[in-house]
This record gives C-alpha cells, sequence and structure tokens, in this order.
C-alpha cells in the first residue's frame, strides 16, 4: 500500500529494506511454526514470503532471483500439513530449478501417493530418473510401485539397472528373487 501512495517512490529505498526485514522475520516465524510442527502456520508463512519475493520492488533489483529453499520448504510444510495438492505444486516448482536434484522427485511421487494417484505418482518417479538416472534411491521408488501394481516384468527391468548401478546389494537379488518367483 505504502508504494501505491508513493507515486514519486521516493520512499521505495525505505520500503524495500522493511520488506527485507519483514521477510527476515516471516522467515524465523515459518521455521519456530516448522519446528514446532504447526505445518499449515508454516505453510502459509512460506506463502507470505513467496508473495513478498515476488513484488516488483523486490524482484527490480535481481528480476531471475528465485527462493528455491523456501519454495522447497513450503513443500516441506505443505506435506507434513496433509496438503498434498500444494505440496505437489510446491516440489514441482522446486524441480523446475533443479533444487534438490532426485530427492524431489520422489518427495512429489509420495504427495501423489498420499493422494492416491498411483499414475501420476509413477510419472514423477519417471521424470526424475530421465534427469537423474543415476540416482539409486528414484530406482528403488520406481521398483517399489511396479511391485505394488503387479508390474513384475516393469520391476525387473528396473531391478537389473539398480543391480548394474549398486552390484553389492543384497535386497536387490532378494527382490529379483521374489519377482521370478511370480513368474
Amino acid at each position: 500500500k505504502a508504494l501505491e501512495l508513493d507515486t514519486k517512490g521516493s520512499n521505495s529505498k525505505s520500503v524495500k529494506i522493511k520488506l527485507t526485514l519483514l521477510t527476515n522475520a516471516l522467515t524465523n516465524q515459518a521455521i519456530n511454526a516448522f519446528q514446532a510442527e504447526d505445518y499449515n502456520k508454516a505453510l502459509s508463512t512460506f506463502e507470505q514470503i513467496l508473495e513478498v519475493n515476488n513484488m516488483p520492488i523486490v524482484k527490480e533489483d535481481n528480476p531471475e532471483a528465485v527462493d528455491t529453499v523456501i519454495i522447497f520448504n513450503a513443500g516441506l510444510a505443505a506435506y507434513n500439513g496433509e496438503d498434498y495438492e500444494k505440496a505437489v505444486k510446491y516440489y514441482r516448482e522446486s524441480a523446475k530449478y533443479g533444487y534438490n536434484g532426485a530427492r524431489t522427485y520422489n518427495l512429489i511421487s509420495a504427495s501423489y501417493q498420499m493422494m492416491k494417484d498411483t499414475t501420476a505418482a509413477l510419472g514423477a518417479l519417471q521424470e526424475g530418473y530421465e534427469k537423474y538416472p543415476n540416482d539409486n534411491p528414484i530406482l528403488e521408488s520406481l521398483i517399489q510401485i511396479y511391485m505394488d501394481l503387479d508390474k513384475t516384468d516393469e520391476a525387473l527391468a528396473n531391478l537389473d539397472k539398480a543391480i548394474k548401478q549398486v552390484p553389492s546389494n543384497p535386497r536387490y537379488y532378494f527382490a529379483q528373487g521374489a519377482l521370478f518367483e511370480k513368474l
């Protein structure tokens, strides 16, 4: 509101400083809420930070700046607060910027699984695996979903990839044996 009334821009520097201080205070508030397991408050506070960060006066110095940490933490707060649609939204935004690598795709998948959407969960994992083919946890999640869906051939194909990546992991051979028994 202050910026709307300041038609000459004479207070913009002062407002920008106050917005920076506000962002710092909101960040502390969001972290405290998250640590207190008040995930809804944490989420709404992270969303307030994102609103401030997207204000033109804040963006003018660095228009390409994106606070991926806040976006990702909004996803975590949404997930922990069981708002899985918002979790997917913020995790997808984080993934767009490559934040937290393959783990973000695992979290997108987990959010979809909580919404009982295994097709979207599988799609998120496949997308993550395409971007991070050497990430073993994503491959393990893919294998698990295929096993849960009784897609033995797909599970075996991905187990072969996992065994090539980490041949010393005995769990892979055990899972492979269990799947061969199903055939």
